[in-house]
């Protein structure tokens, strides 16, 4: 028995990832955990992943609410199974391999926040391919123009919208800043780099109007000898001059995104 659990806490989010489970395997995913839950209706709650004879069959909310019995027909038990959890509110919502198995309403007081952990109780459980996209961000920029942003330093950098949806910052140094101001927040977008070599950044908590000083999330793709483990100049992901990318996941010329 065990729990993997991550090392930041999420609210309201979309979960996606794959599991491979044996006829007699039992685990589960956990949302909104505390760092060590004591029960599923208490301080988490578990998504299951039972494929044999369960109380709460694959995709249900343990102790909450059972999947209905699409999950027999969506469930593959000799092949990997996708999972997508979302969490919005007090309303979770589980599909297995494109089709809804659970949707449930958690009516008064609902866990709002809390750790995702990968539970494993007996058998044999694997999973793969974890990704996770937070719901109910507000857009930053419109698709069009640049309202609510300011490229008063600019430099010799051209802000351009184009094509429609995307900002191109292309010429040379310079930066584009928001209007308004934040303080906690999760900040999420798409990005490409159009050339090899390119040293980028997503600056946050900056000083208003001055060129380039706060935090810098940095862009910046290239690696020692080959080797993602060993970024070049802090590498995409890791924080300049502060904390280094323990991988560099990114590639020049391909759309990836961050948060």
């Amino acid at each position: 028995i065990g729990l993997l659990r991550t090392a930041a806490q999420f609210d309201d989010f979309e979960l996606k990832l794959e599991f491979f489970a044996d006829p007699d395997a039992n685990g589960g995913v956990f949302i909104r955990t505390s760092p060590n839950p004591v029960s599923p209706v208490k301080d988490c709650y578990e998504v299951n992943i039972a494929p044999g004879s369960h109380p709460f069959p694959t995709g249900s909310i343990v102790g909450w609410q059972k999947a209905s019995v699409a999950v027999n027909e969506a469930l593959n038990n000799s092949d990997w199974n996708q999972m997508v959890i979302r969490a919005n509110g007090p309303r979770i919502q589980v599909e297995i391999n494109g089709q809804t198995v659970t949707d449930f309403v958690h009516r008064g007081a609902f866990l709002q926040k809390g750790f995702i952990g990968l539970q494993h109780h007996n058998g044999r459980l694997r999973y793969r391919d974890i990704s996770i996209k937070p719901l109910n961000l507000e857009p930053m920029f419109d698709g069009s123009s640049l309202q609510g942003w300011s490229d008063a330093n600019r430099l010799e950098c051209r802000v351009l919208v184009s094509p429609p949806d995307t900002l191109r910052l292309i010429g040379g140094r310079g930066q584009l800043e928001s209007s308004r101001q934040y303080g906690n927040f999760i900040f999420s977008n798409i990005v490409r780099t159009q050339v090899e070599g390119v040293n980028s950044g997503v600056f946050f908590r900056c000083m208003p109007g001055e060129l380039m000083n706060g935090y810098e999330s940095q862009i910046d793709n290239r690696i020692l000898d080959g080797d993602h483990r060993r970024p070049l100049d802090s590498g995409t992901g890791g924080i300049f001059r502060r904390q280094p990318a323990r991988w560099v996941n990114a590639t020049d010329g391909k759309w990836f995104a961050k948060t």
